[in-house]
């Protein structure tokens, strides 16, 4: 117990670093004018916030199939069901 108390510090060190990190690097992207695929995610799901947008990009599908879907985020799972009206999710394993 003692051990894991003494290692908040380290994790807390450990995420104040992670999030300079992530502030500095969208900084840097944004001078720059860059995006990146988490940033195309992430646009695509706000995008599909708005009712007209997402029936526009959207009604062109009736299905959308997910192969190896255990390897889907968060954000492109609300991104497949936000669109789909109908999804079918397929996984190979066993």
């Amino acid at each position: 117990l003692a051990r894991c108390r003494k290692n908040v510090v380290y994790i807390d060190k450990l995420s104040e670093l992670l999030k300079k990190l992530d502030r500095e690097f969208f900084k840097l992207k944004r001078e720059k004018n860059l995006l990146d695929y988490n940033d195309l995610e992430h646009l695509t799901l706000t995008l599909l916030d708005d009712e007209q947008a997402r029936r526009e990009l959207c009604g062109r599908y009736d299905m959308i199939f997910v192969d190896e879907f255990q390897d889907v985020n968060r954000v492109q799972n609300a991104i497949v069901e936000s669109c789909a009206a109908k999804t079918i999710y397929f996984w190979w394993g066993i």
